[in-house]
């Protein structure tokens, strides 16, 4: 199962999913509004009493009296923290409109607040702080908006580039570029990657190329035999792209923010940080890392190697199903996976460590996705060898998905329906053919799948159903299993997702795998 993480924030603890939110006029920051004094948030007390406005990650939240505060920082007390802080007044018209916590409803997301910078002192620290007034003056700051480097700027920037051959350089650095025209076009370009030395490419080889994970909207041009912005596609991958994002805010979530080397570097050094304070609990822990994996774990080499593939493997799987380019890191900085041989070490890690709270000891395995982003996966051996490799499979394949695209979760039933499916398709001789069985025995006994679809968190006596529904939908067609799942991650009710992309409704899915386990006109509740 899923386990949702508990983050510790100012007066505040919450899951790692935001709380979806009925909401109403959704404010969106644009990029050229009026001209303000524009400050980082570590500036602040530098200009207070000066009207500015302050672009900032939501990093952590906590309650001022009778009303809410924002924090730049992970702690209110930390030196270069920026509050903003909205009083009961604001808190009360926030509700009005369907936002029953509107702390949580901003936490980890980019916002842009103006207003005027006053000093305050709680605890006698002194801190800046904006006062909100007017939801007009607390903005969303759209990932569509951020504005895109022009073509003759590209040399000694980082790129990844999509080629037309469904080949793609991952993180290569532009060390020559030839640009002319009106409008400019690329003549030609050399990239470099690693410690290769730099190599030349086609521009009319080229399909896409993203900075920093905005694509530049690219065509080539066959008359002048330039590579240039196709301005038409531009505008309407940009409307499209507001929509998508603004409807993802409107259920409480956030797409995942673009992590540069340096900050993905910091995630790494965090990572590692964790691991050290998990040595010293457990002081037989060994640490291997890998270009998306820290690893720690006390079971041999031989075995640990063998799980590492295994994860490879998984990575590998996913990136093909849901179409990210091999050779991409989706985490934030590594996905941290602790392995154990005993139950008790695994427990003692998941209480001192992940502090949790919620029964660990009635699993095998755990996926802790955290609000800022990082992932921990945890599982325990003992002498279930087959069913420890699929149980550290399914979780970390949670993982996955967790970092794709959006912080939307999927439903219970495909979130574990997939990660059983990929689990039995790398693990051979996994065990979900006999949970398959056992859903299959339960189902006919119930004629009908007991509220499957609306279940928070499935039994894991459906384990096997959803699995069994993964596989039919993948059958008719997989690309299609792509769209219904991408239109979750982008704020699509799930069975309007289904509906788009398949053209079912949870009725026909049903009778689907009614039809499959020989069940006539099987019923969804």
């Amino acid at each position: 199962m899923t386990k949702n993480w508990l983050m510790r924030v100012t007066l505040i603890c919450c899951g790692w999913l935001l709380v979806p939110c009925a909401l109403i006029g959704v404010a969106i920051a644009q990029p050229d509004s009026d001209k303000l004094l524009e400050i980082e948030p570590q500036q602040g007390l530098e200009h207070v009493g000066k009207s500015v406005r302050v672009r900032m990650l939501v990093t952590s939240i906590g309650g001022f009296g009778d009303g809410e505060v924002l924090n730049s920082a992970k702690e209110w007390n930390v030196a270069g923290n920026f509050q903003i802080i909205l009083p009961g007044k604001m808190v009360a018209e926030y509700r009005s409109k369907g936002i029953e916590k509107p702390n949580l409803h901003f936490w980890n997301k980019v916002v842009e607040v103006t207003g005027l910078v006053e000093e305050i002192r709680p605890g006698g620290m002194r801190v800046p702080a904006i006062k909100i007034e007017s939801q007009d003056q607390l903005k969303f700051v759209l990932v569509s908006t951020r504005q895109t480097p022009k073509l003759n700027e590209l040399r000694d920037r980082r790129v990844d580039i999509y080629m037309k051959s469904n080949q793609f350089m991952a993180d290569v650095l532009v060390t020559e570029i030839e640009t002319k025209g009106d409008p400019i076009g690329i003549v030609s370009l050399k990239v470099r990657s690693a410690a290769a030395p730099p190599k030349p490419v086609a521009p009319a080889s080229i399909d896409e190329i993203y900075v920093e994970d905005i694509p530049l909207d690219l065509t080539y041009d066959r008359k002048s035999r330039l590579l240039i912005v196709d301005e038409k596609q531009r505008a309407s991958r940009l409307k499209q792209s507001a929509e998508i994002e603004q409807r993802v805010l409107k259920r409480g979530g956030k797409f995942w923010e673009y992590l540069s080397p340096t900050e993905q570097a910091d995630r790494v050094a965090q990572g590692k940080e964790f691991v050290a304070e998990s040595q010293k609990l457990l002081p037989q822990l060994r640490v291997t890392e890998t270009k998306y994996y820290l690893l720690m774990t006390d079971l041999d080499q031989v075995s640990a190697q063998q799980y590492l593939k295994y994860l490879d493997t998984l990575y590998d799987e996913m990136c093909r199903s849901f179409g990210v380019p091999q050779g991409k890191n989706i985490w934030a900085g590594k996905c941290i996976v602790a392995t154990f041989q005993k139950q008790s070490d695994y427990l003692k890690f998941e209480l001192e460590m992940m502090k949790n709270k919620s029964n660990p000891e009635k699993s095998q395995g755990l996926c802790h996705a955290q609000n800022d982003g990082q992932v921990v996966i945890s599982a325990w051996k003992g002498d279930l060898t087959n069913h420890f490799a699929g149980a550290l499979v399914h979780e970390t394949s949670h993982g996955f998905v967790a970092r794709y695209r959006s912080n939307l979760r999927a439903p219970s039933w495909l979130n574990e329906g997939m990660a059983d499916w990929i689990s039995n398709r790398i693990v051979k001789g996994d065990l979900t053919k006999a949970r398959q069985a056992r859903s299959v025995q339960l189902i006919q006994q119930q004629r009908s799948l007991a509220g499957l679809f609306d279940a928070d968190q499935i039994s894991p006596d459906h384990y096997g159903v959803a699995f069994q529904l993964v596989d039919i939908l993948l059958e008719i067609d997989a690309a299609k299993f792509r769209r219904f799942f991408v239109g979750i991650k982008e704020g699509l009710n799930e069975e309007d997702s289904l509906q788009q992309a398949y053209q079912l409704t949870h009725h026909d899915l049903a009778r689907l795998y009614g039809r499959k386990i020989g069940i006539v006109d099987l019923k969804p509740q």
